[in-house]
Order: structure tokens, then C-alpha cells, then sequence
């Protein structure tokens, strides 16, 4: 194949440090030259964002090429609630991020955004547009996920996904293929932060390295809310094994959707 394929891995609903600390872990552990666009919400508390996960945000950033990009603070459903918190929602996810990484001695600007539950009106677009974003990420929300296999070049504010990681891996595998074969730019949506939302040990570590009252009363609100959810811990082996499907094809190129603005 001649034409050079885009993969874009795209990572929703990292609720804290601990979510992005494991994303970081596995991907840098396992495929450092795969850049991940990733996208962050509950920005505004300090106990769950401090200063060491900006600067390890910015060290991913600059080291390994990764896009960080806002998916609102409380992650509503954008379209049901009014304008007003709806921009509050927006726009002050987005400050928190970049002033974040600004403390941490990076002047970064967002340039993505990530709709909760895929959901979204022409409000959300319009306060988007005027903030400075270019990319407005969406999906099909119905059980099967539908396949995107044509970049929406005209439409950036409605940027849907060709895999979303529900299914086996051979049903990811055969989206991936289909993408491939007609030369366009595969998107694969992730939501890691819920793989181990059930590995009790995990979340009983995260109240003893709680750093405040706040973090201890929300780590155990965690705690008590996955005690009995089943972990999804081998989701981590089937995303390894997709990647190393994708690594077997030619002209493979994975990029950030902020890569595809640097591209023109």
C-alpha cells in the first residue's frame, strides 16, 4: 500500500493521577513511539490533579509526543444542561489544564475536546470555536459503535471513531482492516481509567497514598463504589494484541489529533 494510514489512539474519562499514571505506565513501558491523544475531566480539584501529574503530563508531552485535551469538569451529558454551565463546563476544564501545565513550566495549548457520552449540540461547538479549539470528538452512541471509515475533513467538530475497545479483538482487528484498505485515518476510542476500577488492592492503595481529607473521603467514595465491580484487567492483554496487528501493516503512521493541525 502507498498511501500512509493515521492511527489515533484516543483515551476518554482519565478521572485522576492514578488513571493517567497507569495509561502512562503501560503505554511507555510497552509502545513509547505511540503517541496517545488523552483526555481529562475533575480538573478543578487539587487532590486529584497536583503538581507532580502536570509535570508528568508535561514530561509525556514533550518526551513522548502526547496530546492532552479537555472533556469537561463533571462530565454532564452538554446538550441537558444550560448554556451558562455548559460554557462554565468547557472553558474552565480547559483553563485548568493549561494553567496546570504552565505551573508545571509548560505553555500548552489545547486544541481537542472530548464530548461525554459522545454528546453534544450546536452550543457546545459554537463555545469551542471560540475558545480556540479545532477538534470536537464524538461517536455513535449505539451498542455496536459504527464504523467511521471516512475522516470527517470538512466537519471537525463532529469527529466520530472507527473502533470503540468493547468488543473482541478480532471484531477491532477487522475495523482496523476495513479503515486500512480504503486508506483513511483509524481512530480507536479507549476508556482504560474503567479496566481496574475493580482491583480492590488498587483502590485501597489509592486511600493510603491519599495526600488530604478530600482525597481520603473521594478514594474511599471510590473504594465502597467498585468493591464489588468485576476488574476488566485483560483488556490491557487485547489492546496489546490489536497494536501488534496494526504494527504488522506497511505505512502505518500513529499520530495525535494535534499532529494532523502541524500537517496542515
Amino acid at each position: 500500500m502507498a498511501v500512509t494510514v493515521n492511527v489515533i489512539i484516543r483515551i476518554d474519562d482519565i478521572f485522576d493521577k492514578y488513571d493517567f499514571y497507569e495509561l502512562k505506565k503501560w503505554f511507555v513501558s510497552n509502545y513509547p513511539q505511540i503517541p496517545i491523544s488523552f483526555y481529562v475531566m475533575a480538573t478543578h480539584h487539587s487532590y486529584y490533579w497536583n503538581k507532580k501529574a502536570w509535570n508528568e503530563i508535561k514530561n509525556v508531552i514533550i518526551e513522548y509526543k502526547w496530546e492532552i485535551g479537555g472533556h469537561t469538569r463533571d462530565h454532564p451529558y452538554l446538550s441537558n444542561i444550560p448554556s451558562e454551565r455548559q460554557k462554565s463546563e468547557i472553558v474552565n476544564n480547559i483553563m485548568d489544564i493549561e494553567k496546570g501545565l504552565e505551573s508545571a513550566g509548560l505553555e500548552y495549548e489545547i486544541t481537542s475536546f472530548a464530548y461525554p457520552y459522545g454528546d453534544f449540540d450546536e452550543r457546545v461547538k459554537k463555545v469551542l470555536k471560540e475558545n480556540g479549539i479545532v477538534h470536537g470528538l464524538t461517536y455513535v452512541a449505539n451498542e455496536i459503535y459504527d464504523n467511521q471509515l471516512n475522516f470527517p475533513k470538512d466537519n471537525l467538530f463532529e469527529i466520530g471513531i472507527s473502533c470503540n475497545a468493547t468488543n473482541s479483538v478480532d471484531d477491532w482487528n477487522i475495523r482496523f482492516k476495513d479503515v486500512y484498505e480504503k486508506g483513511d485515518t483509524y481512530i480507536l476510542c479507549l476508556h482504560t481509567s474503567h479496566w481496574t476500577r475493580g482491583q480492590n488492592r488498587k483502590n485501597l492503595a489509592r486511600i493510603l497514598k491519599s495526600g488530604s481529607i478530600k482525597e481520603i473521603y473521594f478514594s474511599l467514595r471510590r473504594f465502597a463504589k467498585y468493591i464489588f465491580k468485576k476488574s476488566s484487567v485483560n483488556m490491557w492483554k487485547n489492546l496489546k494484541k490489536h497494536l501488534e496487528f496494526i504494527l504488522t501493516h506497511s505505512n502505518v503512521n500513529f499520530i495525535t489529533f494535534k499532529d494532523l493541525l502541524e500537517k496542515g
